[in-house]
């Protein structure tokens, strides 16, 4: 086998393999009729059906085994959701028009909520529990608060409500309906903020992603669409299903998509990638509804024969860390330009040395450390019987001599990079590489590179000896020196923003699900998360009329006693919060997205906005100060002078303002 050597600084090999089968775990049998709805409980040990024998099953997970049985209803059982905390099942009929909570401990019925205006189509709760949506065939929801069985009615749809979703947060509510359409609500104000159409008949199910960021919907089109909540558009169409889609459900990660239809397959999507990963069918019988396991490991599914699968899909939505331990292939000499006219050759195998086929590989080049200009093509192969793959990458005009990087990277969950570094000799790639035990939808490397894609801030550490950056799946942290990869901080949620302690013995990390989460650097351990609770802020629109995901965390900054963080996001606010009994403040003022928060070391803090304005603020009592007016264009970056007399901002212009925090007289550079 020949050595796979590159004279390059940069060389990152990733691969990723697609699992090709799976089989239905088991069955769960109980059910006289048809299975309408099936619930995951928040630990994944039970699993709750809704049925048209008028029954509510609960099974447990683990032994497979009816537990209990809640009968009360007259008639179908058309929808199923457990409270956050696991003790409450709620159930809707679509027949005798209530909406029942069942204390799952004790198996009784302790409220019927009988408000409802019509036959009862969908249930669904917030994550923290307070409220209960219930969506009838007349078109009208209900918002019920579970503590006093009071409800509030949203009214908007014409046709029958079908399926409900909140986000995560609990500020956006999804409705789908007979019609086609598909709307969201701002549930503090109950107000209709965004309506999606595109299907070409009725919407049977819609749900949310984890960070909220992205709509799923199935129809009775035999399609599932996927859509962008900000921008209220529709990202792809799912077509596979040979009949109308009446479920979908995200895995916990966000990573897959799962469709169950009428024509009895189950289908699992690749939500980054937008295409098909496998097809999941055991018979022929109708499905009527699909849920994920929190952990993800398993899918149930419910079908028109009464029974319940239980689908091990680990091999899709769960990282494989040892999925890649040996790559090789032939070696490589002279200029960049030379070295990428002949083929690039890899070999992929397994743990045990077996050669791995059909791993799905991408080449490209791109610039690496800014001294690399030009385009390069970007080739695709796949590893044939032997775990072999081929491609040649052809320069573009006018690419450089001193720096190439080469990437095979994969599209699956979990990517491994072999890094190998040095001029003009590199370590050789061939051998053996740790196992891994990396988050979900983490990239585990091997040496300095590129961090990865979804990178969307970077900060220094006071000293200047590590260097933090946010991420799609969390924050790295580097030492700058060696540029060796210190450590993950995984988050569940897209990373928006860093930054250091004054002291560097804590990060803030702020991130797309709202959330900002504290942590400490000696011990690489999250000791805090800090989240705004539901109606400190509204959902909003930019000044270019599109949604905005209110939650967002956009810009984090530590107060310089290292007491307070401030956060900035994108429904216009600014939240200070206390780190020590994590009280939260809202300083509310600007009128679009909050892009940049910063302190001054005498305590100021400035926050920067879209709605191209500059706020500085009094912390201690939550006032505006000053108010500079950014006339160039929308602010994205505010920093603070050592001594605090000059504020520097960043402007869509491409310019930068400095700003007399005294005067308020400004100088501008320009030569971006």
């Amino acid at each position: 086998m020949k050595k796979f050597i590159l004279y390059s600084t940069f060389f990152i090999l990733a691969l990723s393999l697609f699992v090709r089968d799976s089989r239905a775990q088991n069955t769960l049998e109980g059910h006289t009729n048809t299975v309408e709805s099936v619930a995951f409980s928040h630990d994944g040990t039970m699993l709750a059906s809704g049925s048209r024998d008028g029954t509510v099953v609960l099974w447990n997970v683990t032994t497979r085994r009816n537990t209990d049985t809640f009968e009360g209803h007259t008639d179908v059982v058309s929808a199923v959701a457990y409270a956050p905390d696991g003790t409450l099942l709620a159930s809707g009929s679509s027949v005798d028009g209530t909406v029942k909570l069942w204390n799952v401990q004790a198996g009784t019925n302790i409220a019927i909520l009988e408000d409802q205006t019509d036959v009862v189509s969908s249930v669904a709760f917030t994550s923290d529990g307070i409220l209960l949506a219930s969506g009838s065939v007349n078109g009208a929801i209900l918002l019920w608060d579970v503590a006093t069985k009071t409800a509030t009615i949203l009214e908007g749809h014409r046709n029958a409500v079908s399926s409900m979703s909140f986000s995560q947060d609990g500020t956006i509510l999804a409705s789908g309906s007979a019609n086609g359409t598909i709307l969201l609500w701002d549930v503090v104000t109950g107000t209709n903020i965004a309506i999606f159409e595109g299907h070409a008949d009725d919407i049977s199910s819609v749900a949310f992603s984890r960070d909220g960021t992205i709509l799923a919907s199935g129809s009775d089109d035999n399609t599932v669409k996927l859509w962008d909540v900000q921008a209220g558009t529709n990202i792809t169409t799912f077509e596979g299903h040979t009949d109308a889609v009446s479920s979908v459900a995200f895995s916990q990660n966000g990573t897959v998509l799962s469709s169950g239809s009428v024509d009895g397959m189950v289908i699992l999507w690749n939500v980054a990638r937008r295409k098909q990963i496998t097809t999941l069918e055991e018979d022929k019988n109708a499905v009527n509804s699909v849920a994920f396991s929190p952990n993800g490991t398993l899918l149930a599914s419910g079908a028109v024969n009464g029974r319940i699968w239980l689908w091990n899909v680990s091999e899709w939505t769960q990282p494989r860390p040892d999925i890649l331990r040996k790559i090789s292939g032939d070696s490589q000499q002279g200029t960049p330009r030379a070295m990428l006219a002949n083929p690039l050759i890899v070999e992929v195998r397994d743990q045990n040395d077996n050669p791995l086929p059909d791993v799905q590989v991408t080449f490209r080049v791109t610039a690496g450390a800014g001294k690399l200009s030009g385009r390069f093509t970007i080739e695709y192969a796949t590893t044939d019987a032997n775990g072999r793959a081929e491609a040649t990458l052809t320069p573009g005009p006018n690419p450089g001599t001193n720096t190439v990087e080469v990437s095979i990277a994969g599209p699956e969950p979990v990517t491994f990079h072999a890094m190998s570094i040095g001029t003009p000799a590199v370590p050789n790639l061939e051998g053996d590489y740790p196992t891994w035990h990396v988050p979900d939808g983490a990239i585990a490397r091997l040496g300095k590179g590129p961090i990865g894609t979804g990178d969307k801030a970077v900060a220094f550490s006071p000293n200047g000896q590590s260097l933090a950056v946010a991420s799609g799946i969390g924050v790295w942290l580097y030492d700058v020196a060696t540029a060796r990869e210190l450590m993950l901080l995984p988050s569940a949620s897209a990373v928006n923003s860093v930054a250091f302690s004054r002291d560097g013995m804590q990060l803030a990390s702020g991130s797309v699900d709202g959330t900002v989460a504290l942590w400490d650097i000696a011990t690489g351990q999250n000791t805090n998360i800090f989240e705004a609770r539901r109606g400190i802020s509204p959902v909003a629109f930019s000044q270019k009329e599109t949604l905005t995901a209110s939650r967002s965390v956009e810009s984090v900054a530590f107060s310089p006693d290292g007491t307070l963080i401030a956060s900035g996001r994108k429904d216009g606010t600014v939240v200070l919060w206390d780190i020590a009994t994590g009280n939260a403040t809202t300083l509310e003022g600007h009128t679009d997205w909050v892009s940049s928060v910063a302190f001054s070391r005498q305590g100021v803090l400035a926050s920067g906005s879209l709605d191209r304005t500059i706020k500085l603020w009094d912390v201690q009592t939550g006032t505006t100060t000053t108010i500079f007016e950014a006339r160039r264009g929308n602010v994205f970056s505010v920093a603070f002078s050592p001594d605090g007399t000059t504020l520097a901002s960043g402007l869509g212009d491409g310019t930068v303002v400095l700003w007399d925090v005294a005067t308020e007289n400004t100088t501008t550079l320009e030569g971006h």
